[in-house]
């Protein structure tokens, strides 16, 4: 019997349950509870709410389907949920408290806009209506949030065409942690364009009481190329390369106070079109940001950093580079497209530099630059920085030494020929082709592609070297004039920096040489000149030694040119002498002829000398000399290395001079 009535009072509440379950899914909420939650929803949201099925199940509680929250049509959908499920503590209503142990959100879609006006589609539904709300009769509370297969679709309406981000694959926990706690954890995709998506994951929590949101974040295989409309915003150029960062964050309500502390991590980054690697800490703090041993690779070389930025709306930037060979520290204001440069000072090797100034990104292709500087260089140290045509052109021409610079550079730096610059060059100590210069001064000024060195002056084994100088930088292969000045260097002097400083050289050499050509084609030289020496001893170089030999006995390297001077004119890949002169109270030699580029020699001497040279002479080649030395001709040819010596003389001349030679005349 006992059994029976418990069967039967089981019957009777399976009954009424059933029963109460047909009434509330046929009845009670899809008509009446589902009608008066989408018009308030709608009241509230001031929007177009549809939900396709409400009803209640055992074991999920109350089921929302296919909740729509959406403008004037379906296509201006602001959150689409394909089910949501919570259940109700019971008992807890006749305190007034509504206690939902969880909701269960599954497949939701937000549907993100910025709109043309910069307003977010969103701010819509939180326009609350002005009239007056009435006091709640019941409080609500959550303890814990399971949302899991979610979406984002994110569009920016400013741009033409639109530029469109999906977030997958969104899940996000959330529940209480008492006494006053919100803890949290979120993960998601964000698909890219052409590669892989992104990860994002984070977790954290919100203290109630003092309105603080702390959080640890993981961004891994951000793609920069996807987000160049909004980096083209930035003052300079970034593009390629991948971002992965893992930072902790903490905001706080009340005070607005924003920290981040954390590591970032690019690679493969390109800034201003150059390759840069970073990786390291980056701590976000007070509106501005800080980092200490950021690692920067540029092109294989590695640096070291340290700095700061403070206020993100007009950032100050103070950071220093070291690696092994090179330190700056540097003070920049960015202010939109503008990047003032108030102090870089640093050192690379043995040189030192510094310069000021302003960056102009608006053209980010081309940036504009106004720079004022001062370097104190060691020239080998240079080459390095250089491209590397350049680097070869200066290898040539063997500079080395200290040279100082300073003054002005500027205009775009895309095409260096499209710079201006106004600089002055000194130097107490530089060498070029091994010869030594001091107390050098020049001016290097370029403008309208036009490069010209001015005031040129320089000591040279003291005399002294002058020059003119200006290059067409417009065409292809730009062209070039140049006048050279050179007075009273010493060759006794000058040799010792030469292949001949054992060799018996001197006198004071000068020579006024006017050139024109293109810059990497020597084929195009051509010019003309005058040079010239005083008190000259030259038989031992080589052209002059073997002229000797051949026709004079050793006495003549005790000659003296009281004066020598040549014309020529520069053409077709040579020298070509029009006439020159050596002359002395023992010897004269006149030359014509050509020397070229390669070496080769075609020249001709012509040779007047003194009989007393001679008359007491005892070697053998007095006879050739008082016979053929009035009217020797001697052919030059072969190279300048290798000299081959031929003698021209004329017959009616050798006749008349040997009956001079017997008859005693």
């Amino acid at each position: 019997m006992k059994y029976k009535i418990i069967i039967a009072v089981i019957l009777i509440i399976a009954f009424l349950v059933s029963g109460t379950l047909i009434y509330v899914n046929n009845v009670l909420l899809p008509v009446k509870i589902k009608a008066r939650i989408t018009q308030e929803l709608a009241k509230n949201l001031g929007k177009n709410v549809r939900i396709e099925k409400l009803s209640y199940n055992l074991i999920k509680g109350l089921v929302i389907q296919n909740l729509v929250i959406y403008d004037q049509s379906e296509d201006q959908t602001y959150l689409s949920v394909k089910e949501a499920s919570l259940n109700l503590l019971f008992f807890p209503l006749f305190k007034r408290k509504i206690i939902v142990p969880l909701l269960r959100i599954d497949s939701p879609k937000i549907y993100l806009k910025i709109k043309p006006d910069n307003t977010l589609n969103l701010m819509e539904l939180c326009k609350i209506q002005t009239a007056q709300k009435e006091k709640p009769k019941f409080s609500f509370i959550i303890s814990k949030i399971d949302l899991g297969n979610g979406a984002l679709q994110f569009v920016d309406e400013r741009l033409s065409p639109n530029y469109t981000k999906e977030i997958t694959d969104l899940k996000i926990g959330a529940g209480l942690n008492l006494p006053g706690a919100i803890k949290f954890i979120l993960q998601a995709k964000i698909q890219n364009f052409a590669s892989g998506p992104s990860f994002v994951s984070a977790s954290g929590e919100y203290n109630l009481f003092k309105q603080a949101l702390g959080a640890k974040v993981k961004i891994a295989n951000v793609i920069i190329d996807d987000y160049l409309l909004y980096l083209n915003k930035l003052p300079v150029s970034v593009s390629n390369g991948v971002v992965n960062t893992d930072f902790a964050v903490n905001y706080n309500l009340e005070d607005k106070k924003l920290e981040f502390k954390g590591g970032l991590n690019l690679s493969n980054t390109q800034v201003l079109n150059a390759p840069i690697d970073l990786k390291g800490n980056i701590n976000f703090v007070d509106n501005g940001l800080n980092w200490e041993n950021l690692i920067v690779t540029y092109k294989q070389a590695q640096f070291n950093s340290s700095g700061r930025i403070t206020d993100f709306a007009q950032p100050r930037i103070d950071f220093n580079l070291s690696a092994k060979d090179f330190t700056a520290d540097t003070s920049l204001i960015v202010q939109d497209k503008s990047v003032k440069v108030t102090s870089c000072s640093g050192k690379y090797l043995d040189s030192e530099f510094s310069l000021k100034g302003n960056i102009n990104t608006q053209d980010q292709d081309n940036p504009f630059i106004n720079l004022n500087l001062s370097l104190n260089l060691i020239l080998k140290d240079t080459f390095g920085l250089l491209p590397t045509n350049i680097q070869d052109n200066l290898k040539n021409l063997k500079l080395s030494g200290q040279c100082k610079v300073t003054g002005n550079i500027s205009g775009g730096i895309k095409e260096l020929k499209d710079l201006n610059t106004d600089l002055k060059f000194t130097s107490d100590n530089l060498s070029i082709y091994d010869f030594k210069l001091d107390n050098l001064y020049f001016t290097l000024e370029q403008k309208n592609k036009l490069l010209n060195i001015r005031d040129f002056m320089a000591g040279l084994y003291s005399g002294n070297a002058n020059l003119k100088f200006l290059m067409n930088l417009e065409p292809q292969t730009p062209t070039y004039t140049a006048k050279i000045m050179l007075s009273n260097i010493d060759l006794s002097k000058l040799k010792t920096d030469t292949p001949l400083k054992d060799k018996d050289i001197s006198g004071l050499f000068s020579a006024n040489l006017d050139l024109a050509g293109e810059t990497v084609k020597l084929e195009t030289l051509q010019g003309q000149g005058v040079l010239s020496v005083k008190e000259g001893k030259l038989w031992e170089l080589d052209l002059f030694k073997g002229l000797g030999e051949l026709l004079f006995m050793p006495i003549y390297q005790n000659i003296i040119f009281k004066d020598m001077n040549a014309n020529f004119t520069i053409k077709d890949k040579a020298i070509n002498i029009v006439d020159s002169f050596l002359g002395s109270e023992k010897l004269e030699l006149s030359c014509a002829g050509r020397l070229g580029f390669d070496g080769a020699l075609d020249l001709t001497f012509n040779s007047q000398i003194n009989a007393e040279l001679i008359k007491d002479s005892t070697d053998l080649r007095k006879f050739t000399s008082a016979i053929l030395g009035n009217i020797l001709v001697v052919k030059i040819g072969g190279t300048i290395q290798k000299p081959e010596y031929k003698i021209v003389p004329g017959t009616k001349e050798i006749i008349n001079q040997l009956k001079d030679l017997f008859f005693g005349r």
